[in-house]
């Protein structure tokens, strides 16, 4: 199992973009796109 230097360059870029939708998703509604409650308090 060999990943080439592109290989990884794009699953490191593919694991970033989905840590951003992740953290953003934890702090807001998945419907509305609003804050969630946890984040008004």
């Amino acid at each position: 199992f060999s990943l080439n230097v592109s290989e990884f360059v794009a699953i490191s870029i593919s694991n970033a973009l989905l840590f951003e939708k992740v953290e953003k998703l934890s702090v807001t509604d998945g419907l509305t796109g609003f804050d969630n409650h946890q984040q008004m308090q």
